[in-house]
């Protein structure tokens, strides 16, 4: 086995570094040091050089002591179908410095070559389904694919559904909306292939009650365990719906002394279109790619019956947090003044009871109760 190794190290001006060992140096300023990076280039007379091709896919690798990669690395070290064929680690430079031990992980580089004069040959065949074999026998062992690598080959289609993490799902999205006649063919293919069924929440509550506190720290969960998730409030519709005919900042906080006006706007919406409610819900859909959304200050309290129809490609489910009027006067004031209702919780009561999916005792405080039942009831999903 033939191991190489690129260092960088920093010296004082004037000072000079023995090259009496042979090896390769070469010194650079500042400036001229951007031009270069910490990988290998001078094997086989360079890359570059005209005289070989090469062709790569490169996995992350959580634990490079980990006993399934080493079975995998060192048969395949031996099994390369030409002598050039080589494996690249690198740990990314100083940019690790910037992230938690836990979350790096070693690029690991699956670079076949072969001479020049053989490209289209059988041996360059075998040389690039020897990179596609050691990457996929890597795969289970690794923590995602470098996207950047990845084209058209059908063989890169698997590969691409572990290169994008949590963004994947909003990527295919992005994709269709700016290039619905896949003009950029030959780029890394970003598919929706074994990612779950989008999850969507419905959070209800009487006004104070902690919904999108609880929703918060539910999406948090999430994120824990590796889905990409989101908070998004149904009246953002309206206000951005509201900030529009009004001329108002769409930038500005919500104040309170908003919502009498932003009422009376929904009232009048309704009017004249009876479906208002069902295309707000439609827009915050189509606006969000995360594989869990959830969507509080529903104005109904049936909200799954109602809008469960609307929705194909996704599972509903909805939430009640339910806390007593105290509880609520306290949160929401931090006195005992009179609890007022708006009008969009007298709405919400308008369709009377129906049946829930879960409910939410939420009167302790701290956020044990909340992340236990997210994972208990929710995350199952």
């Amino acid at each position: 086995m033939r191991c190489g190794m690129t260092t960088f190290l920093c010296s004082l001006e004037g000072v000079s570094h023995d090259s009496s060992k042979g090896l390769l140096l070469e010194t650079v300023d500042a400036t001229e040091l951007f031009d270069k990076e910490m990988y290998i280039s001078k094997m086989h007379g360079g890359h570059g050089g005209g005289k070989t091709s090469a062709f790569k896919r490169c996995v992350f690798l959580k634990d490079m002591a980990n006993t399934g990669a080493i079975k995998v690395l060192i048969p395949a070290t031996k099994d390369g179908p030409t002598p050039y064929c080589y494996f690249h680690l690198a740990h990314g430079g100083k940019a690790v410095r910037n992230t938690a031990p836990k979350d790096t992980a070693f690029a690991c580089v699956v670079t076949g070559v072969w001479p020049r004069e053989y490209d289209g040959t059988r041996i360059s065949d075998a040389v690039i389904n020897w990179v596609y074999r050691v990457v996929n026998e890597l795969l289970p062992m690794s923590k995602g694919v470098y996207g950047a690598d990845l084209g058209p080959d059908p063989r890169d289609s698997n590969l691409a559904t572990k290169s994008f993490g949590t963004n994947r799902r909003r990527l295919v999205k992005l994709k269709k909306e700016l290039d619905p006649k896949n003009i950029l063919a030959y780029t890394c293919p970003p598919t929706l292939i074994d990612l779950p069924q989008k999850l969507v929440i419905l959070v209800t509550s009487e006004h104070g009650a902690g919904k999108d506190y609880c929703a918060n720290i539910w999406s948090a969960v999430f994120k824990v365990h590796g889905y990409s998730s989101r908070v998004v409030r149904i009246s953002n519709v309206t206000k951005r719906k509201y900030a529009a005919a009004t001329g108002a900042d769409p930038d500005r906080p919500y104040k309170e002394q908003h919502r009498k006006s932003i009422n009376v706007f929904y009232k009048n919406q309704l009017k004249t279109d009876p479906f208002v409610a069902e295309n707000h819900f439609l827009e915050v859909l189509k606006e969000n790619a995360s594989d869990v959304l959830f969507i509080t200050g529903l104005t109904e309290m049936a909200s799954v019956a109602t809008l469960s129809h609307l929705i194909h490609d996704a599972r509903l489910i909805d939430v009640r947090v339910q806390a007593s009027e105290a509880t609520r006067n306290l949160r929401r004031w931090g006195d005992d003044s009179k609890f007022e209702t708006t009008y969009c919780e007298e709405y919400m009561y308008a369709d009377g009871i129906h049946l829930l999916n879960f409910n939410l005792d939420n009167e302790e405080n701290g956020d044990e109760t909340v992340m236990s039942f997210a994972n208990r009831s929710l995350v199952p999903f």
